[in-house]
């Protein structure tokens, strides 16, 4: 015969309570009698308790017999032998693989693994998701987890559910609900086993584990992994994402100043006296003093421009000083180390150089750039010095306009000058007409960036000056006369009409270039004027083109591809994104960006948030519905509260209809509460479910409102408290802080009752026994011949048992 245990419904032979997917551990097994015991009950597989007393398959039949089984007498076992037992001198002797009193527990040589349970000789039950013998193959999935707090895991990965052999042996410390801490393994880690061939074989954690490396790029190896990141990040060890550098643990950086970490970057504060370089990364000396541009053999300063300057402003510039400060400091060596902690970057290969560049000592210079500091380190050389030349040295042209570069500067020569590099540094030098041989056959005085032609009488200066000729006649010219314009011949004379853009001179014998630009200043607003031979050209600001001979303001809007997701507003000169709700402007301002409501915004509270382009949406977790506008999840049905939930089973429901977090969320201790038509047990506390229904904790729902727990525990005068209540309790009955309820008093437990008397009271309302040969004095029983003993009797059934062998109730 073999053994049958079941659950407290008469199902499952393995012992374990299902509640349709999973078993527990923790569930109550009772044993199942085949058949039924009729009028008796049962109390070990296939063995019923009758109502005599005896034990015996099974109850039925007539006579002083049970079928299909006689009565056992004494002096035999107290309960069939089972699975193969045999009964000697009242003992069991248990078949192979079998043990225990009646033999009805099995051996397995090897234990059972993962919870399992051994149900027959080497024979083990396993949970779902577990296999083999042993139960030694584990296919379940759950969450994995990165990091711990105390005993809870926390940093589970978003939105990956794996076994627990793929969590641990990647990045996971712990895994499943409820988490189990990751422990030693088959396989090195960054392997599983193959099922099959039984080798350990490589995990790709970048295919395996979906957002590994997040900002970066994920790399597998043998055995592990490794990100990628952008410069300024690395992978962070618990989320396994790029994460920010802090570059002001470098004791190198900022000096003369306090390094300030950022997210992917850092900046400098800079100490009295010091200014940060335009990207900020170190700080400059900005004592302002005299500058020189020339310094003699013998070390001293000559030719002090007008505007004090600061070191950096003297010395890093292009033509600028050879000298700085009070005592005639000479400026290092263009393109030496000194020269670049000072200047910042490396010299571009059209500046000429100066010394050596060894630094006077303070380090060596590579053909790189890279600068070799006195402890002997390589550090890449960083941007150079922006120094505005043009500002800070009037006339560095000199004849021409200065036009600054993001390093030096450039001369534009005015007409009249020519570009030139004296010592490598351009500027703009007058070209001397006259030495040229211009104004032929008139007198020639030579100007900064032009000349004077004096032709004599009767003679005016033609060919744009360059010589005197007698034209007084068109014919006689050949065209000559009236250059930029055409001869009209008249009596005795000529008369020159001009080509626009010239106008006659004085002699009106020729024409010569009307300068726009000086007539009228502000021809080119938002730009420049150029003039040009006959007209002139509007060189405009950023934004601008030239139209027409004046500056005209860009639509940048008819671009299409601006501002995608808003709308593009022109404005002079420029223009800007007006966006859509859920965009906002990108930092350049050009496009509208979709705003993640998800990670920028607490939204989608009881749910989870899926963002999308210029909006979101919220999915609510069972039991609560979105709310009106769409922004949170919300705790809003109501359905009756039960006390109890028992045996997959509710009880004792409440009288009103309250919201789930109302029900679970009350601070009803010991009580086995569930919630709703379908009969859903409350989550226990301590519980990641618990901890999202009950935010606040019990005696509070999940709106963060006070529970009133009397509308819902029965028994006594309930007191609804802030966060909890307290129970007034009827005569016989007394307060259970652990259960908090009204419990019946046992008054059993107290002190012995009186000899005589059987105090069994399962209801609180039966009066005590008095035993045949007792007689009540005063409380006290007078003891027999042959009393019996004093005991207590804790069953209802027993009291009912006395009763019956001729007590009588006092």
């Amino acid at each position: 015969m073999e053994e049958e245990w079941g659950d407290e419904e008469g199902g499952g032979p393995l012992g374990l309570s299902f509640n349709g997917r999973n078993a527990t551990a923790e569930s109550v097994t009772l044993p199942v009698c085949r058949p039924d015991c009729g009028p008796g009950s049962c109390v070990a597989p296939n063995m019923c308790r009758c109502s005599d007393g005896v034990e015996a398959p099974n109850c039925g039949g007539g006579g002083g017999g049970y079928y299909p089984y006689p009565v056992r007498t004494r002096g035999g076992c107290p309960r069939i032998c089972m699975n193969g037992g045999t009964c000697t001198n009242g003992t069991c002797s248990c078949a192979p693989g079998w043990s225990g009193e009646f033999c009805t527990e099995p051996i397995c040589r090897e234990p059972c693994l993962h919870g399992g349970r051994c149900i027959a000789p080497d024979r083990c039950v396993c949970f779902q998701g577990l296999s083999g013998t042993r139960c030694e193959i584990d296919r379940r999935t759950g969450p994995c987890y990165t990091d711990h707090r105390g005993a809870l895991c926390t940093n589970a990965l978003e939105g990956v559910v794996c076994t627990k052999q793929m969590c641990c042996a990647t990045v996971g410390i712990g895994w499943g609900h409820p988490c189990e801490r990751c422990s030693e393994l088959d396989c090195p880690i960054g392997h599983l086993r193959n099922l099959l061939t039984k080798e350990c074989q490589d995990i790709d954690e970048c295919a395996a584990v979906p957002g590994l490396c997040g900002g970066g790029r994920c790399v597998n190896s043998i055995g592990s992994f490794s990100c990628e990141c952008p410069p300024g990040q690395r992978r962070h060890n618990v989320s396994n994402n790029c994460e920010d550098i802090n570059e002001c643990e470098d004791p190198d950086i900022c000096p003369n100043g306090k390094c300030v970490n950022t997210e992917g970057d850092y900046y400098c504060l800079c100490n009295p006296h010091f200014i940060p370089s335009p990207d900020k990364k170190y700080c400059i000396d900005s004592r302002i003093s005299d500058c020189y541009t020339e310094l003699t053999e013998t070390g001293q300063c000559l030719q002090r421009l007008n505007k004090p300057l600061s070191n950096r402003d003297c010395c890093c510039g292009r033509n600028m000083g050879r000298a700085w400060g009070d005592y005639c400091a000479p400026c290092p060596p263009i393109s030496s180390a000194e020269w670049i902690h000072l200047c910042g970057g490396t010299i571009p290969p059209s500046w000429p150089k100066q010394g050596n560049g060894n630094g006077n000592g303070h380090g060596n210079v590579y053909g790189n750039g890279t600068v070799s500091s006195t402890d002997g380190r390589l550090h890449p050389p960083g941007p150079i010095a922006k120094i505005d030349e043009c500002t800070l040295r009037p006339g560095i042209c000199g004849l021409g306009d200065c036009v600054d570069l993001e390093v030096g500067y450039r001369c534009n020569c005015w007409e009249g000058a020519e570009s030139t590099q004296p010592d490598g540094n351009p500027t703009c030098i007058d070209i001397d007409e006259c030495a040229l041989g211009w104004c032929e056959g008139g007198t020639c005085r030579n100007r900064d960036g032009g000349f004077d032609c004096r032709c004599p009488p009767g003679f005016d200066p033609v060919d744009n000056a360059r010589r005197c000729s007698d034209k007084d006649e068109c014919s006689d010219t050949n065209g000559g006369m009236c250059s930029n314009g055409y001869c009209i011949n008249i009596d005795g004379s000529f008369r020159c009409n001009c080509n626009p853009g010239y106008e006659l001179t004085e002699t009106g014998h020729a024409c010569q270039d009307v300068d726009e630009c000086r007539d009228n200043p502000r021809v080119c607003r938002r730009g420049r004027c150029w003039n040009t031979p006959g007209s002139y050209e509007c060189r405009c600001e950023p934004g601008f083109e030239s139209v027409a001979g004046y500056c005209a303001d860009i639509d940048e809007c008819a671009e299409k591809t601006l501002c995608q997701g808003g709308r593009c507003v022109n404005s002079e000169g420029s223009f800007q994104c007006v966006c859509e709700a859920g965009y906002r402007p990108t930092p350049d301002r050009g496009a509208c960006a979709d705003v993640d409501e998800c990670t920028e915004q607490r939204v989608c509270r009881n749910g989870r948030c899926h963002n999308s382009p210029g909006s979101f949406r919220c999915e609510c977790m069972s039991g609560f519905t979105l709310s009106s506008d769409g922004r949170t999840c919300i705790d809003e049905i109501q359905d009756l509260c039960y006390e109890n939930f028992e045996d997959e089973q509710c009880r004792g429901p409440g009288s009103v209809a309250v919201t789930r977090s109302q029900c679970c969320c009350s601070a009803s201790k010991g009580q086995k509460l569930a919630w709703g038509v379908s009969c859903k047990p409350c989550p226990k506390e301590n519980t990641t479910d618990f901890d999202i229904l009950c935010r606040e904790g019990s005696g509070k729902d999940n709106a963060g409102t006070d529970i009133n727990e009397c509308t819902m525990i029965p028994g006594g005068q309930c007191r609804n408290t802030q966060g909890s209540f307290m129970c007034v309790c009827p005569s016989g009955t007394r307060y259970e802080p652990d259960d908090q309820l009204c419990r019946d008093i046992d008054e059993c437990e107290g002190e012995l009752p009186p000899v005589g008397y059987d105090y069994n009271d399962p209801r609180g309302d039966i009066p005590p026994l008095l035993f045949p040969g007792y007689r009540d004095e005063e409380i006290n029983c007078l003891l027999p011949a042959n009393p019996l003993p004093r005991s207590r009797h804790r069953t209802h059934h027993l009291y009912e048992e006395r009763l019956q062998n001729g007590g009588v109730r006092v």
